[in-house]
C-alpha cells in the first residue's frame, strides 16, 4: 500500500483511552525474559502518548479498522507503530492484547535490524516503507502462534485500559486461550505508512491492521 496522502486531516488524540506500549529503552537486554518485561515496557493512555509524542498530532488521519488502536512508541526511534482490528471479526480484546502486546516484543527483539534500517544511507521515505513491510512480517509471525516470550504478561498489563475503552467484557484476558484464535485466523495484514515533519526533525508513523478472508466491514 502506498504512503498515505498528506491531505488528509490531522490525527487527533483519542477520546477514549488507548492503550500504547512505550519501549522505554532499546538498548537493554533479554526483553524475552518475563520478569524483565516491565523493565523494558511501559503500559501507558494514549492521551499520555500525545502529550509525550507531539508530533503524533500531526500524522494525517490514517483509515482504522475498527473500534480497537493500539500503538508501541519509542523515542529513541522516533517512530510510533499502530495497530487496529475489528473487534468482533476474527479476534477478541484477549486477542488483540496479545497481537500488540507481541508487536511490542518483537520490536524490541528485533532492535538492531530496526537500528540498521534507519541508520542506512537511503531516503526517509524508503525507510519508513521498509519499517512498514517488516512489522507486518512480525505481525504476521504473531498470527501463525509464534507468540514471543513475555507478551501474554505485557498483555495483561492492559487490561485495565481496554476496560476503560470499553474494549473487555470486565473478566480476566484470557491470553492463553486467544493463542489458539490467532493459529486458526484466517486474516492478513494490511499496512501503510508516513513520515512526519516536526521542525527540523523527521518521524516515522506505520499504521498496521488486520484484513480478514471476508472482509465485510473494510473500507480502504
Amino acid at each position: 500500500m502506498p504512503p498515505v496522502t498528506q491531505n488528509q486531516a490531522p490525527m487527533q488524540a483519542p477520546r477514549h483511552p488507548v492503550a500504547v506500549i512505550e519501549i522505554l529503552d532499546a538498548s537493554l537486554d533479554a526483553a524475552d525474559k518475563v520478569d524483565n518485561v516491565n523493565k523494558v515496557f511501559r503500559v501507558i493512555a494514549g492521551s499520555e502518548a500525545f502529550r509525550r509524542y507531539d508530533w503524533l498530532r500531526n500524522v494525517p488521519a490514517t483509515n482504522v479498522a475498527g473500534n480497537f488502536r493500539g500503538m508501541v512508541v519509542n523515542a529513541k526511534w522516533k517512530t510510533a507503530f499502530q495497530f487496529s482490528n475489528k473487534i468482533g471479526e476474527g479476534l477478541d480484546a484477549a486477542g488483540n492484547a496479545l497481537v500488540l502486546a507481541s508487536l511490542a516484543v518483537n520490536l524490541y527483539k528485533a532492535k538492531d535490524r530496526i537500528a540498521q534500517i534507519l541508520s542506512s544511507n537511503t531516503s526517509d521515505t524508503d525507510k519508513a516503507a521498509r519499517l512498514s513491510a517488516y512489522t507486518s512480517s512480525l505481525i504476521l509471525a504473531t498470527l501463525g502462534g509464534a507468540v514471543p516470550a513475555g507478551a501474554h504478561l505485557l498483555a495483561m498489563s492492559l487490561e485495565g485500559y481496554l476496560m476503560l475503552a470499553q474494549l473487555s467484557t470486565g473478566g480476566r484476558l484470557d491470553t492463553a486461550g486467544a493463542v489458539n484464535k490467532l493459529r486458526s485466523l484466517d486474516a492478513n495484514v494490511g499496512h501503510a505508512y508516513n513520515t512526519v515533519a516536526d521542525g527540523d526533525q523527521l518521524f516515522n508513523f506505520i499504521d498496521t491492521y488486520l484484513v480478514y478472508a471476508s472482509p465485510k466491514f473494510l473500507k480502504f
